[in-house]
């Protein structure tokens, strides 16, 4: 088949860091006239330059086409982008893309150029029946029961597929505006897998074509860019938070603190001058103090911890089966009965070595067994910590399965005429 006509809409709800790299990742394969900004402008209009194509979610579009309104639509119902964007643009197959996805791809142009011969109508990510208890079942039951669901950071659907979920969301909202549900509206993942579903029109995991790039699609955890790029590459990645993303969580939680609690008090407020400069130095200095215990000291320890653990497994040449994270823990599993853990907290670094008991019938603790404390401030050294998890780790490495680890790279790396 030939080549079909794609275009490709950033949803969001301005023009930060997040968007703006995003944008120029798409620019090695689509032209500008083809990259489309899809805006949320619910609460009010957003700056974007000038020479971008931007398209807004609005009130008026979603009063003039009679869709539902109540709660937070813009975050829930994903699809209303995609209405605004089949409204203003007309192509055959839509791309809709999140800003907290990373293309980390080796080639981000063949990767839709793959697509540019695909006639699916419908591409998303984890698509399946949906389990029991998932939040938006019982709404995903009024379209289609059993219900399926999806993910939808990273989808494209084509123009036939849009206008089957817009009839679809017009219905389902003229039956909730009426009260003949109460429950949650079905959600932008409910509503695309069941009504295509319900239709005949299966969606396709975008997996199932490219099944080694989306090992790291997920809810969560947040991922660090920088670390995503070193650490994962060839990878389509979700979510990668970058720093806009925290300043407008912070500044959107704020500010509703103060517009909802906090402006009573400040309406009725009777100060001088003096006074209220003694007040703004009480608010500054509380305020400093809270992102200093609250936010700096926990942001930082995840972001240590993450950067051991992708070191640990990709670059570092200790053998162990298993790493993760566990609360303020950083834990190795050396082999089958046998652990180490890092435990930090607001003093120190404890490491402990623990020890299951595999021949036990019954469930038991580990034995465990403390083996060094260390100084948090430590953590101010990353190079220096890193230095000391290695010691420890390669004191307690099983040096048969280490050996052979180290025996098969080598052979691997060999040419095939000297094997």
């Amino acid at each position: 088949m030939g080549k079909n006509q794609q275009v490709i809409g950033i949803r969001c709800h301005n023009f930060g860091e997040s968007e703006q790299f995003l944008y120029q990742v798409l620019l090695t394969y689509f032209p500008k006239d083809k990259i489309f900004f899809i805006v949320d402008e619910l609460e009010k209009t957003k700056d974007f330059p000038p020479n971008l194509h931007k398209m807004s979610l609005d009130k008026p579009f979603i009063e003039a086409h009679g869709l539902y309104n109540k709660g937070n639509i813009a975050w829930a119902c994903g699809d209303y982008f995609y209405y605004v964007f089949r409204n203003a643009v007309d192509a055959e197959f839509y791309w809709l893309v999140e800003p907290d996805v990373l293309l980390n791809l080796d080639s981000v142009a063949q990767f839709f150029e793959f697509f540019a011969h695909n006639a699916d109508e419908a591409l998303v990510t984890h698509f399946s029946l949906a389990p029991e208890g998932w939040l938006w079942g019982d709404g995903a039951k009024i379209i289609l029961d059993p219900p399926y669901r999806c993910f939808f950071p990273l989808t494209r659907l084509s123009k036939n597929a849009i206008d089957i979920l817009y009839t679809q969301r017009q219905s389902l909202s003229s039956d909730f505006f009426a009260g003949k549900y109460t429950g949650l509206f079905p959600n932008d993942e409910a509503l695309l897998a069941n009504a295509l579903m319900a239709v005949g029109i299966q969606p396709v995991n975008i997996s199932d074509y490219f099944p080694e790039q989306f090992k790291s699609f997920a809810v969560h955890p947040f991922m660090h860019k920088e670390l995503s790029q070193r650490y994962h590459k060839n990878q389509i990645l979700h979510p990668v938070k970058q720093l806009d993303f925290y300043k407008y969580a912070i500044k959107t939680q704020f500010e509703g603190v103060f517009n909802k609690r906090v402006s009573r008090v400040f309406r009725q407020a009777i100060l001088d001058e003096a006074e209220l400069q003694d007040l703004q130095y009480y608010v500054n200095d509380l305020f400093s103090q809270w992102m200093s215990e609250e936010f700096y000291t926990v942001a930082n320890l995840n972001f240590k911890l993450k950067k051991l653990i992708l070191y640990f497994k990709h670059e570092s040449k200790i053998h162990f089966k298993r790493a993760m994270i566990v609360g303020d823990e950083l834990r190795f599993f050396m082999g089958q009965i046998k652990m180490i853990a890092f435990v930090f907290d607001s003093k120190s670094i404890k490491v402990y070595k623990r020890i299951n008991h595999q021949d036990s019938s019954e469930p038991s603790e580990p034995t465990e067994t403390l083996l060094e404390v260390w100084p948090i401030q430590i953590l101010d050294s990353f190079e220096l910590l890193q230095q000391q998890i290695e010691q420890i780790l390669r004191l307690h490495e099983n040096k048969t399965a280490a050996l052979k680890k180290q025996l098969l790279q080598t052979t691997s790396s060999l040419p095939n005429h000297v094997l």
